[in-house]
């Protein structure tokens, strides 16, 4: 297949909306790919649906991986309609990556998987091990992996044993986006922190980690004058395991000094987040395999010159130090964190400012990577051209 010719790519989406996989078919649309997609529906989706032809496959609800599998065994024949129509298919995640397998079988589809998170449940015990196993066999019959962290790379090396080649595509900001942002918003280097009100710590996305509220609640309850807090995404479930329920949750938010705002539209909503805050809160478990992950709101901080927060041993945390944009907190002490936090001057915080509006455009927003996907996705549908590979990948 020359490089010429417009290569049909059909992307299996987890979700219909979400402004991650969004940013991706607009990416491949760009490079010159004909894109279609198969998407399922979850109740509690936000964000912006793809710009293409879409088909949408039924309704999944978050964390049902029993029923689940039954929704992808029954989307198998509309599926393959779709996948008959296309070159190569590129599938979010191990699930749509099985979902594809199903539906080419006897056909010779070359398939790309992209992992933008690895689950507690892919590197637990017990069950753990047939789950790997499983993705073990899938990850074997694709031609590219695409990783949205460099950490990810341990995870199919070391814990799966596989060698599919595999390419870093970091989930950056458009670089149209960016430079809007920063033609709005010069950078005003001399400026002093917020006086006369006290220092606002943003936490935006979906809310997830029980440990940020007890930081934010005992910070600002401790030192009110000082520090007050805004957060905006939607409660997770996973709060409710940790032994945060919604009338906790609500508790916390309750504190005068926590705003609360509800959900959000990314990008649309971005610029009136971020330029309402002073900090940014990008703490989460730096535990494997959540320690491997690069979050949004870093991207999205580095943009808006945003000093962040982060927790040592994690994905994040390495390159705030490496670039001195922020605070790493030491420890798992809720206390001992918002003392930390608590304890920085405004000196530390200008120096963070600096640093910030000092980073090249290729740290948060994308650059080359439209250009070096498509050279991997050409290359993969080009060995589709030849026999070995139909028998390499099954």
């Amino acid at each position: 297949m020359s490089k010429e010719t417009a290569i049909s790519v059909l992307c299996l989406l987890p979700r219909l909306f979400d402004a991650r996989i969004s940013r991706r078919v607009d990416m491949l649309k760009q490079a010159g790919f004909k894109v279609e997609a198969v998407a399922f529906e979850r109740r509690l989706d936000a964000g912006k649906a793809p710009s293409c032809p879409v088909t949408l496959l039924g309704r999944v609800h978050h964390g049902g991986y029993a029923t689940r599998l039954a929704k992808l065994l029954a989307a198998v024949g509309e599926t393959r309609r779709a996948v008959r129509r296309n070159d190569l298919l590129y599938a979010f995640n191990a699930d749509m990556a099985l979902l594809a397998l199903l539906a080419k079988r006897g056909l010779n589809k070359p398939l790309v998987q992209e992992t933008a998170d690895i689950l507690n449940l892919q590197v637990a015990d017990g069950w753990g091990a047939a789950v790997r196993a499983v993705e073990r066999r899938i990850v074997e019959r694709c031609g590219l992996l695409v990783l949205t962290t460099a950490g990810y790379a341990s995870y199919y090396r070391r814990w799966l044993g596989v060698q599919t080649p595999a390419l870093v595509v970091e989930n950056k900001l458009p670089a149209a986006f960016a430079a809007k942002i920063r033609e709005a918003n010069p950078p005003s280097l001399g400026e002093a922190p917020a006086t006369g009100r006290p220092l606002r710590i943003g936490w935006f996305g979906i809310l997830r980690e029980p440990w940020n509220l007890r930081v934010l609640d005992a910070l600002t309850r401790a030192a009110p004058q000082r520090f007050s807090a805004v957060l905006a995404g939607y409660f997770d479930l996973s709060m409710r395991e940790a032994g945060v329920n919604e009338d906790s949750f609500q508790q916390v938010v309750d504190n005068p000094n926590i705003e609360y705002r509800g959900r959000y539209s990314s990008p649309d909503d971005l610029p009136a987040l971020y330029q309402s805050v002073d900090l940014v809160l990008d703490c989460y478990q730096p535990s494997i395999p959540v320690c491997w992950s690069q979050t949004n709101k870093y991207y999205e901080a580095c943009l808006f010159g945003k000093p962040l927060i982060a927790r040592s041993g994690c994905s994040d945390a390495e390159q705030i130090e490496r670039h001195d944009i922020g605070l790493v907190i030491q420890g798992s002490s809720v206390d001992e964190a918002a003392k930390q936090i608590s304890n920085q001057s405004a000196e530390n915080w200008l120096r963070w400012r600096r640093n910030l509006h000092r980073l090249p455009p290729q740290i948060y927003s994308l650059i080359d990577e439209a250009s070096a996907l498509a050279e991997a996705l050409r290359a993969v549908a080009a060995q589709s051209t030849d026999p070995a590979f139909e028998r390499r990948v099954h």
